[in-house]
């Protein structure tokens, strides 16, 4: 009887004692789990390493011992440049994780660049949480992956193809059994319906992008080139008295698609005129905006326009 009870205590012991083993052994492999912290090596500067998991957080080696760090909310580690960068400007690969966001009204993450819900050509440029609505310049639209403002051919934002975006379809050019004659050897320039100052160019893929004449000058539809408003029937007059006059060389952006056209006794459709040879312009045409919308110049493009 008494070797009997000797062996359930030793059963219960042995039993308790792999019970340990075996919630210790779980304990550590959560808190390895929890925190990777990375091998320094010693090094007569501090230098950073990034995270295997989370993109946006990083270790400081200093003296042989490592730091985490995270970036602020919306940026990302750049293990090449150690530092923090927007995400379009990083190749995170497998370091797919983030910190859960810290959003605000308008902004998901506290930093970054987000597209305006509905809108092409909008976005909310977040710093620390505090927004400001840009605009692109027109004919162009917000591109998140690349963190600019690009031709509409050169995205594939869903509902903001360059069609639906500028309204504008081009004819059939470059495609088929006969294509056409291209007159700029990629493609083509077809008048404005309403603005003497813009154009549309119609590319080999079929897409059009918007093109505009500097200030003064007006679009030959038979040249394909911009010209004196004299030369071209139907502008003669399209710059008149009123016309804001912009000291900077800014070209105005008063006509783009979707928005009311101004006319200075000028027809919606005009006639074609002879032909006139004149220097070619095919430029972004840009204003700023009254506050809080601000409109991105070409002068000053703080995210670029490619």
């Amino acid at each position: 009887m008494r070797n009997t009870h000797h062996s359930s205590i030793a059963s219960f012991a042995e039993m308790w004692f792999k019970t340990l083993l075996v919630i210790t052994t779980f304990i550590s492999c959560i808190a390895a789990a929890t925190v990777r912290t990375p091998l320094c090596e010693r090094s007569h500067r501090p230098y950073m390493l990034p995270d295997t998991e989370f993109c946006d957080k990083y270790f400081v080696c200093q003296d042989g011992t490592a730091t985490e760090e995270f970036c602020d909310d919306g940026l990302v580690f750049d293990a090449d440049k150690e530092k923090c960068e927007l995400p379009h400007a990083v190749q995170c690969g497998s370091r797919t994780k983030q910190q859960n966001p810290r959003s605000t009204l308008n902004c998901p993450r506290r930093n970054g660049m987000y597209p305006v819900p509905g809108s092409c050509d909008k976005f909310y440029h977040c710093t620390d949480g505090q927004e400001s609505l840009i605009a692109c310049p027109p004919g162009v639209i917000f591109d998140p992956l690349v963190g600019a403002c690009v031709h509409a051919d050169q995205t594939n934002r869903p509902n903001c193809s360059a069609s639906q975006f500028l309204n504008f379809v081009c004819p059939s050019i470059g495609i088929g059994a006969n294509p056409t004659v291209l007159r700029f050897g990629d493609h083509d320039r077809l008048a404005h319906p309403s603005s003497c100052r813009h154009f549309y160019m119609c590319l080999l893929t079929g897409m059009p992008r918007l093109g505009g004449c500097t200030f003064g000058l007006v679009f030959n539809p038979v040249s394909g080139r911009c010209d004196e408003p004299q030369n071209v029937r139907g502008c003669e007059k399209w710059y008149g008295e009123g016309d804001p006059i912009e000291e900077d060389g800014v070209s105005d952006d008063s006509v783009s698609p979707g928005l009311s056209s101004r006319k200075i006794n000028n027809s919606a459709v005009r006639p074609s005129a002879g032909t006139v040879s004149a220097k070619a312009e095919s430029e972004q045409t840009v204003k700023s905006s009254p506050q809080p919308l601000r409109r991105l110049s070409r002068g000053a493009n703080l995210f670029g326009l490619l």
